[in-house]
């Protein structure tokens, strides 16, 4: 892990903890955002954070702004090369009059009427050609269906000669690999979904995540949510009042949010710990209360007592950070407590004494 995902992976604590003070001094200690970091931000969920937690904070906001406005850039440049693989992919499928797309990608022009697809995607010359190409392999999907509810015998043989449809136009001759045809048609679903809940269509937003949710062939990627910002966008602008949405947007939310934690407990524990042997090897015998702020919020959240207890008996913390961060209490009501949470309780008690003395001989 380098220094910026460390410094990253602390902000989303930040911003948890709720101190919009320390969420300002924070942001504007950050080094530069810049097109490197653009991916390290999607995936330590900063973008639903910052939405979620600290929407009024203005170096939050300004933080935001300047991720959108350099993502932004780099999708304008990535969608120009997938819109070129879209075109490119499709026309090479439709030179030939028998050739069949792929089972799932037609499942997706066919769940979306292509005009939308091909709208909110970008519009290529063989925008006509195409459409009328999937029109006519509606119908003939939907001639299968009936004959298949009316001979059942005949079922195995359809399937099987589908199949071999899909792997003939997939083979090496066709010169489409059949894994970059799946993840440009999950990228594609994704951008609509995202463009539909930009201009808040309540139908499509629909439409698009049961897509998702029918799409059980393979598990569409956690980068292209966090790309794509969908758990903010969820968060702005869901579907929760709109009657036909079942709760679709809750599930997914939840979905996604179960999968980003999985995904960045052990990225977010390795910078914490980075952390931690940064201020270990700093040579300062103090703390800030910035410093003890993430600290703490680490000791609460995330179970790790030891390390912050361990840190404490080393440092010079005043009384009256003590007291600022209820940290015997804190200890006090942990538990299991460790020797070294007694030996702090009871550091943080005799400090207490020594201040009352101190005060005593000045009143006397």
């Amino acid at each position: 892990m380098n220094t910026t995902e460390m410094q990253y992976q602390l902000l989303a604590q930040v911003v948890q903890a709720g101190n919009n003070q320390l969420i300002t001094r924070y942001i504007n200690q950050l080094p530069p955002h810049h097109s490197s970091t653009v991916h390290l931000f999607d995936s330590c969920n900063l973008p639903y954070i910052i939405k979620k937690h600290c929407k009024h904070n203005r170096a939050a906001n300004r933080l935001l702004k300047t991720h959108h406005v350099i993502k932004g850039i780099q999708m304008e440049e990535e969608k120009a090369k997938m819109l070129e693989t879209f075109r490119d992919g499709f026309k090479e499928m439709f030179d030939g009059e028998e050739e069949e797309l792929p089972g799932n990608v037609v499942e997706l022009l066919m769940h979306f009427m292509i005009d939308d697809v091909i709208e909110r995607v970008g519009t290529c010359p063989e925008a006509d050609r195409l459409a009328e190409k999937i029109r006519v392999m509606g119908r003939n999907r939907e001639e299968v269906d009936e004959d298949m509810e009316m001979d059942f015998d005949g079922e195995e043989d359809e399937i099987e000669e589908e199949d071999d449809a899909d792997e003939s136009f997939l083979s090496t001759d066709s010169g489409i690999n059949e894994f970059e045809v799946e993840d440009l048609a999950q990228e594609i679903l994704i951008h609509i979904l995202m463009m539909s809940l930009l201009d808040n269509d309540e139908q499509l937003i629909c439409n698009s995540i049961d897509f998702i949710f029918k799409t059980s062939e393979s598990e569409f990627s956690l980068d292209l949510y966090q790309k794509y910002e969908i758990a903010r966008l969820l968060l702005a602008y869901g579907t929760t009042d709109y009657e036909e949405a079942e709760d679709l947007d809750e599930i997914l939310m939840d979905d996604i949010l179960e999968a980003v934690e999985i995904k960045m407990k052990p990225r977010k524990l390795e910078a914490f710990r980075m952390f931690v042997k940064s201020l270990e090897a700093s040579g300062e015998d103090s703390l800030s209360d910035d410093t003890l702020e993430i600290l703490m919020h680490f000791a609460r959240t995330e179970n790790e007592v030891d390390t912050v207890v361990k840190l404490l008996l080393a440092k010079d913390v005043t009384t009256i950070q003590y007291r600022n961060f209820m940290i015997e209490m804190f200890l006090m009501e942990y538990p299991e407590p460790t020797l070294d949470m007694e030996i702090l309780i009871q550091k943080i008690r005799e400090m207490e004494e020594e201040d009352d003395r101190v005060f005593l001989s000045f009143v006397i």
